[in-house]
């Protein structure tokens, strides 16, 4: 299945990529950046945040490659 993947943005609490398949069906998926919601909201009240509420931009594919490169969740979820 051939599938495009466009830019987006890690929003400090996920990460949601999108995709587009042949059909032009859109899919969105929501990867957690933390794994106790207590971790999330200490960051969301953090001087980072306060500097970037928005996120940063990451490309997809890129994350992908690091997925299959071995990448750890930790690695791929850091905001930094």
């Amino acid at each position: 299945m051939v599938h495009t993947a466009s830019a987006r943005l890690n929003t400090h609490s996920f990460s949601p990529p999108s995709n587009r398949d042949p059909d032009n069906n859109q899919v969105e998926l929501l990867i957690d950046n933390f794994e106790d919601v207590r971790d999330g909201k200490a960051y969301m009240q953090s001087p980072a945040f306060a500097e970037n509420p928005i996120g940063v931009a990451f490309e997809p594919d890129t994350f992908v490659a690091r997925l299959a490169g071995g990448a750890s969740a930790t690695e791929l979820t850091r905001l930094a």
